[in-house]
């Protein structure tokens, strides 16, 4: 809540506070080079039809092929790891419906999905001659060098097309690569297969993203369970400097900060106000340890959506 000015020296003040215990992702593990070092969706800005062709043109100037393509990296092997992140993803959905949590759109959609990706995730593995990109020309330089040109150009298409699929349109990104470089017989066909591999990587990644949140908002509410004292415990109290400052009277999981956001009661002898806040360091004890807590008289609040927005 937002507390009055002319209250600020009141001794007990109610204010928000923000719990600094939003669990991190770990760098990734996965040796291979870039593009699979990042964990951001495949998404860049939205091209227009026009603009996709003049990126194609621009895209095949750019691309360098090596004149000895050797083995380069192949994609099965990552092919497999999405499938089996996938999988996880969908048993971790499955596992919070079956427990009543509240779930995403996205992550009813992948429940919903499930069985299509799988299917399409088979069909790629049939599909995929084990030695098919040995003989496809590898790009020299830039994130996909040593991977197959087409590769990279089904990734650009995926990239500004937000994952939306229009044969029309990729017939034209097609064409208007290949006025500048002229594909293979075997880049051709390649197309359509390297093209589900990317988007099968995308919702990897968002899958990934579905997983995170989910995690973090169930251990947000547990926090906040312990906090506001469930099952009939006593609320958990606020620590100042490590003494005690007062109780945590309510508490929830903040989708906009990441983490456990809630009310706390507070007193001071000479009142409460933002120079006393900033001055301390402030933990609320919970049952597994003390938490970093930060407090302010306002709350976590973004009347104009400029968080939303930015």
């Amino acid at each position: 809540m937002v507390v009055n000015p002319c209250r600020s020296r009141v001794r007990k003040v109610e204010l928000t506070f923000f719990l600094n215990r939003v669990p991190q992702r770990g760098p990734s593990t996965f040796s291979s080079p870039s593009p699979w070092r990042s964990d951001q969706p495949v998404r860049e800005e939205l091209f227009s039809a026009e603009r996709l062709e003049e990126h194609a043109r621009s895209l095949a100037i750019a691309q360098v092929v090596t004149p000895k393509p050797g083995k380069g990296y192949p994609l099965a092997g990552r092919l497999a790891d999405n499938g089996a992140v996938l999988l996880a993803a969908y048993r971790a959905v499955a596992k919070a419906i079956d427990e009543r949590r509240a779930i995403t759109p996205a992550a009813e959609w992948l429940v919903d999905n499930y069985h299509l990706v799988e299917r399409q995730i088979r069909e790629i593995r049939s599909a995929l001659p084990p030695g098919y990109h040995r003989q496809l020309p590898k790009l020299a330089d830039g994130p996909f060098k040593g991977y197959p040109r087409v590769f990279g150009l089904a990734w650009a298409f995926v990239a500004h097309t937000d994952s939306h699929f229009d044969a029309d349109l990729l017939c034209r990104f097609v064409s208007a690569y290949q006025e500048v470089q002229v594909l293979t017989i075997g880049e051709l066909w390649a197309v359509a297969i390297t093209l589900r591999i990317v988007l099968v990587e995308n919702l990897r990644r968002i899958a990934e993203r579905i997983t995170h949140s989910s995690a973090a908002r169930l251990e947000a509410d547990g926090l906040a369970d312990r906090l506001l004292g469930s099952g009939g415990r006593a609320a958990e109290p606020v620590l100042a400097d490590g003494e005690w400052a007062g109780y945590v009277r309510a508490a929830a999981f903040g989708h906009t900060v990441g983490g456990a956001v809630g009310l706390a009661q507070v007193s001071c002898p000479d009142g409460v106000t933002g120079p006393w806040l900033a001055a301390r360091e402030f933990r609320v004890r919970t049952g597994s340890g003390d938490v970093p807590a930060r407090l302010q008289l306002a709350p976590f609040y973004d009347p104009q959506r400029t968080r939303i927005l930015a």
